[in-house]
């Protein structure tokens, strides 16, 4: 997808037809970047940091996402646990309420 670093973030084994990519942006883009630091966690692939948008998550059925992606390695598992350790505690924790 034009030059684009996508993580998988769902599993191969998901019942659903579709898989869940996050985008990882150089840590350069991290700065030109509009979004609030707290919604980016950053990552280490291949030597390089990335800055991971987790919020924004793109969805690919799993054959359109076969044609379209190539698979260029896989994150160690504690980045990815990281990840998805962000995105379960946006979903599952409130927020402190503010007043």
């Amino acid at each position: 997808m034009d030059g684009k670093v996508l993580l998988e973030i769902s599993s191969p084994d998901l019942a659903l037809d579709q898989s869940l990519f996050v985008t990882a942006l150089p840590e350069i883009a991290e700065q030109a970047s509009q979004l609030a630091k707290t919604a980016r966690v950053g990552v280490s692939f291949d030597g390089r940091r990335y800055s991971v948008p987790y919020l924004l998550i793109l969805t690919l059925f799993r054959d359109e996402a076969h044609q379209q992606l190539r698979q260029i390695g896989e994150l160690e598992q504690t980045e990815s646990i990281n990840i998805l350790n962000h995105i379960v505690d946006v979903l599952a924790y409130p927020a402190a309420r503010r007043f």
